[in-house]
């Protein structure tokens, strides 16, 4: 593991991760001009939850749910730069 991490204080940190409006307006745009949009992900999936995105609230799975491809590192097994 990483030294001086603290698991829970990790989880904490990233499960109050919200959705930008900016780039919510912007996703939105997009795809009223006819774009194909996608989220490229830098996750990981908590057995805890069975769920790679854990309660993260309506708004950001109505993002998820408005954007035409989900590419999830925890799935491809590589992460984002």
């Amino acid at each position: 593991g990483l030294k001086g991490v603290n698991g829970v204080d990790f989880l904490a940190c990233i499960s109050s991760i919200r959705t930008r409006p900016l780039m919510v307006q912007a996703i939105q745009a997009l795809k009223s001009k006819g774009y194909t949009t996608g989220v490229l992900t830098n996750n990981f999936h908590d057995s805890r939850v069975g769920s790679s995105f854990p309660d993260q609230g309506k708004e950001f799975k109505d993002v998820m749910r408005s954007v035409d491809v989900v590419v999830e590192s925890c799935k491809v097994g590589m992460r984002k730069p």
